[in-house]
């Protein structure tokens, strides 16, 4: 026992030399006990406290939790929208694909699970609706691009990966009042931060325009930004 002992006391030592010469050690593997354990914790948090508890959380202790929650919680009708709004944050592929496809066959409860969601992923997934020309009428559904662009604007006035001045632009856009202006503003806000989404630098990212501008651009296999 005295000699185990001795053995963990060293290895501790070791790990701590290793971090301060520089070498990255990589974090221990979360049990399936602290797993489950988490992934409940994340169903009583509200969305704020939730976001920050995800955002401390190490990549490897993120990526158990999310495997604990897919297998775990429910997927009958109970499948709440919480549940399924922890997997979208916890970027869950599966779940964002099912939620998209639940947006595209005319599911508005989609718009819940993903609305509180701190996961930049989401616009993208949404920015090739956020590009189709429709036109809008008074009668129901809405055009897909208008539901497209007010979650990807709700997001962007939110998420605690974007500066304080994106969150100040995006609140200044009026997806209600003045629909077609704000698709025009929103589409040329992406063409110019599209770059810094795939290299996932978020921290890039900028506002964008306050009056839409001149130019005309496209998003690969879409439609003209210019209406």
């Amino acid at each position: 026992m005295t000699m185990w002992r001795n053995l963990r006391g060293s290895m501790k030592c070791l790990v701590a030399l290793l971090i301060l010469a520089g070498f990255e050690v990589a974090p221990a593997q979360l049990s399936p006990k602290d797993a489950q354990a988490k992934g409940d914790l994340l169903l009583s948090l509200v969305p704020d406290e939730r976001h920050e508890y995800i955002a401390k959380m190490a990549p490897t202790e993120r990526e158990a939790v999310r495997k604990w929650a897919k297998i775990n919680y429910p997927k009958d009708h109970a499948y709440s929208i919480l549940h399924r709004g922890v997997l979208v944050e916890l970027d869950d592929e599966d779940t964002l694909k099912r939620e998209i496809a639940g947006f595209v066959a005319g599911n508005h409860e989609m718009y819940l699970v993903f609305a509180d969601a701190n996961n930049p992923h989401i616009i993208e997934m949404f920015i090739p609706f956020l590009f189709k020309d429709e036109a809008i009428t008074n009668q129901r559904p809405l055009p897909m691009w208008w539901t497209a662009m007010l979650l990807i604007v709700y997001i962007l006035r939110d998420a605690s990966q974007f500066s304080p001045e994106v969150h100040a632009w995006a609140r200044d856009v009026n997806c209600y009042s003045r629909k077609m202006e704000s698709q025009t503003l929103v589409r040329q806000w992406w063409l110019a931060n599209r770059d810094a989404f795939r290299k996932k630098d978020y921290a890039a990212v900028k506002p964008g325009p306050v009056k839409p501008a001149e130019a005309t651009g496209t998003e690969p296999g879409n439609q003209s930004v210019q209406k």
